[in-house]
């Protein structure tokens, strides 16, 4: 059985890979069913639209649908989001860029802060 790091750094791979090769513009399913693909050829166990039960104090409370399920043991859950939501519709904008990396900042690394000031560094 592969550890679960090997497994979230070969589906990072395979993201990267399916990213670069269609790029951006297509619905979330078209990259679904590209990384289910890629995820298969080397060799990973997937399964598509795994659905789970959710449980909360003895009772079901509801259902939830993951993208994917990789080798039994990682959920994969994809986005598919306008370029607009990182990008000024002007592309002029110099804001646009600093805009651009202070959102991937801020997904990526989640300070306890809120206050945008200090992902812009207007501070």
């Amino acid at each position: 059985m592969r550890s679960i790091n090997e497994i979230t750094e070969r589906i990072l791979g395979c993201s990267f890979t399916v990213s670069n090769g269609l790029g951006a513009g297509f619905l979330e399913k078209v990259y679904e069913n590209a990384l289910t693909h890629e995820l298969r050829k080397i060799g990973l166990a997937v399964e598509q639209q795994y659905k789970i039960e959710v449980w909360y104090d003895d009772i079901i409370v509801g259902n939830y649908t993951a993208d994917l399920l990789v080798e039994k043991l990682v959920l994969v859950e994809l986005k598919s989001v306008d370029a607009s939501v990182f990008f000024s519709s002007d592309p002029a904008n110099n804001d646009t860029v600093e805009h651009f990396y202070a959102d991937l900042e801020m997904y990526t690394y989640p300070y306890s802060s809120a206050f945008i000031c200090v992902y812009l560094r207007f501070i």
